[in-house]
């Protein structure tokens, strides 16, 4: 009778052991990877040339949908060999290859924002459009830190204003 009660416990404790990791584990796993590179879907990248074809589908023998004539940030949300289906901020998609894109991380303002030179809303350096293109440097949850591509300007701005980086993502 105490030896069944000792096994039990013994098994429960076990059972603890075991399940708790997996349970653990498996909570990290909510977040789609790709079967190509293993890096999580959706992700943002953007383009590393200029023009970037973007075609019907994962191979140069489908035709050209549209083109990219300057660099900007993506969403990557398939892949297939050595092509990525990607996703622009206007929610159009399309297929490129892998050797057309970059993990060098842009961002385009969608709204009209300010950029600041501390992450407290004093100290304005400057007032953005939209669809301007930063390089996006660090950010925190709630700020930016970037450079105007092909202006002399770079400084915080609200991570809310920001296509290309998921609002709970931080980059050092």
């Amino acid at each position: 009778m105490i030896a069944t009660k000792y096994f039990k416990l013994l098994l429960l404790v076990l059972m603890i052991y075991i399940v708790n990791p997996l349970a653990i584990k498996a909570s990290t796993i909510n977040k789609s990877v790709g079967n190509v590179t293993s890096l999580p879907i959706p992700r943002f990248v953007s383009t590393k040339s200029k023009p970037t074809n973007v075609r019907t589908g994962p191979g140069r023998r489908y035709p050209i949908k549209f083109t990219f004539s300057e660099k900007v940030p993506l969403k990557i949300i398939d892949e297939y060999q050595d092509w990525r289906k990607i996703e622009d901020w206007q929610g159009e998609q399309g297929w490129i290859h892998k050797a057309l894109l970059s993990s060098r991380r842009l961002g385009l303002i969608e709204n009209k924002t300010s950029l600041y030179k501390t992450t407290k809303p004093s100290g304005l350096k400057a007032r953005l459009g939209e669809r301007i293109i930063v390089k996006i440097d660090s950010c925190d949850l709630k700020w930016c830190y970037v450079e105007v591509l092909n202006v002399d300007a770079e400084g915080y701005i609200d991570k809310r204003h920001i296509w290309g980086i998921n609002q709970e993502e931080i980059i050092d």
